[in-house]
């Protein structure tokens, strides 16, 4: 009775793992087939064109699938969204065996990611982004959102990367903003949220060593009160952001050229270094922005309270700031006055062309 139990488990596994190499087979004899379909997958959930240089697939000690020469093209076709001399995916056995590309861990390499805000104000990484009622589950099929299929790494990692901001939305210019050096985890226990995320960079086009750094964690957050909704079917899940902030010798003038009205008066000037507490949370019309526990350096003044941005993200923002300030000697103020002033000679130019 024995022997004959165990002839008839040999011979289910026997036909179990004849029936796993059939599944595998063509996947396991051609990356291109893999290589397609990934591009097929992850274009359907994106919207986007995806291009691929080279595949190479890997079954031990793990399945790993590495790219080469990755661009995702814009929605508008003119532009490319991200670039990476390479990726690499630690991909999941059972969705794997299912034909579906879902990854554990995700490793980029050398990205260049080129975020812009198009002429009426929308911007491209929230071009037909819809959030689904709840998070995939792997193996699911349907219209889930690209974010919302990162969510299911547990393990996402970005080094040597670019992430350039061009603003095409205002009126005196296109602005342009930069950071190099770019270093990104994000990891999570089990896939979904909570997420840990870490995020460091260097300033472009700026003197000096500006620096940015980030580091804290996404969460769900509660659904806010909207003024209105035209479809309440389509809210879908929302986050939340908190944790710290630094940024360090940033170049005032380059942040005022980008944020602020165009011609930057010449009295700008220096470097601020800013310490605080940030949290981003869902508002009444798109995220919140709160920067608390704040402390701001600016040559010999130092500036604590703490700021607000409302519409993150949205044509018209508003900004609020409380603060308190060290005392600064009056002579200090008058020359910070006058540097803002227009010189004589722009006054004197202005005069005689009206």
């Amino acid at each position: 009775m024995r022997l004959r139990l165990r002839t008839w488990l040999l011979g289910f596994l026997l036909v179990l793992l004849v029936g796993l190499l059939v599944v595998a087979y063509p996947l396991i004899s051609n990356p291109d087939y893999v290589k397609t379909l990934l591009l097929a997958e992850v274009q359907h959930e994106a919207g986007r064109k995806i291009e691929v240089g080279a595949a190479r697939l890997e079954f031990f000690p793990r399945i790993r699938l590495e790219l080469s020469d990755v661009v995702v093209w814009d929605v508008d076709p003119s532009h490319q969204f991200f670039t990476a001399r390479r990726v690499e995916l630690h991909l999941r056995v059972f969705s794997f065996l299912k034909r579906r590309v879902i990854a554990k861990r995700l490793a980029i390499e050398d990205p260049k990611i080129d975020l812009r805000r198009d002429q009426i104000g929308h911007w491209n990484f929230l071009s037909g982004v819809e959030l689904p009622a709840a998070l995939p589950l792997p193996g699911d099929r349907g219209a889930h959102s690209p974010f919302t299929l990162l969510l299911l790494v547990r393990e996402i990692s970005l080094h040597g990367g670019e992430i350039r901001i061009v603003d095409e939305s205002r009126a005196d210019g296109v602005r342009t903003l930069g950071l190099g050096d770019v270093k990104i985890t994000m990891r999570s226990k089990a896939g979904g949220v909570p997420i840990d995320v870490t995020f460091s960079g260097k300033m472009l086009d700026a003197p000096g060593t500006s620096s940015l750094g980030l580091r804290g964690r996404v969460s769900h957050a509660s659904s806010p009160i909207r003024i209105a909704q035209a479809d309440p079917a389509r809210l879908g899940p929302v986050f939340q952001f908190d944790g710290t902030t630094e940024l360090v010798e940033v170049d005032l003038r380059r942040m005022a050229e980008f944020f602020g009205p165009l011609p930057v008066p010449q009295g700008i000037r220096g470097a601020a270094t800013l310490r605080g507490r940030i949290g981003v949370m869902p508002g009444v019309v798109g995220y919140d922005m709160v920067l608390s526990e704040m402390k701001l350096g600016i040559e010999s003044l130092t500036v604590t309270g703490q700021a607000s941005l409302a519409g993150l993200m949205t044509p018209q923002p508003t900004f609020s700031l409380t603060f308190s300030a060290t005392p600064l000697d009056l002579s200090d103020l008058l020359a910070g006055i006058a540097g803002l002033a227009p010189s004589a000679t722009q006054d004197d130019g202005q005069r005689s062309g009206d």
